[in-house]
């Protein structure tokens, strides 16, 4: 009993285990675009903004709020994408 209750345990952790890799990545994509920044036609208040964002981002995901994390850095990629 305590076994399968264990093996539950580690597979309902797995999603978020997951879900906490995607902030590094959605990081990498954040900062690959800011150094295109110019070429991208990204003003420099957007990029600011964009910035703050990415970085609040990353402060939640350090203390493991991913759901947080996650919608400030889809907010990131979302100014990136609609040019600011």
């Amino acid at each position: 009993m305590i076994k399968r209750m264990l093996i539950l345990m580690v597979l309902m952790a797995l999603p978020a285990l997951a879900w906490a890799h995607t902030c590094p990545a959605y990081e990498d994509m954040i900062n690959e675009s800011l150094e295109m920044a110019e070429e991208m036609g990204l003003s420099d208040e957007t990029v600011t903004e964009i910035e703050s964002l990415r970085d609040e981002g990353m402060r939640h995901h350090e203390e493991g709020d991913h759901d947080t994390a996650i919608a400030l850095l889809d907010e990131a990629l979302s100014l990136i994408e609609s040019g600011g």
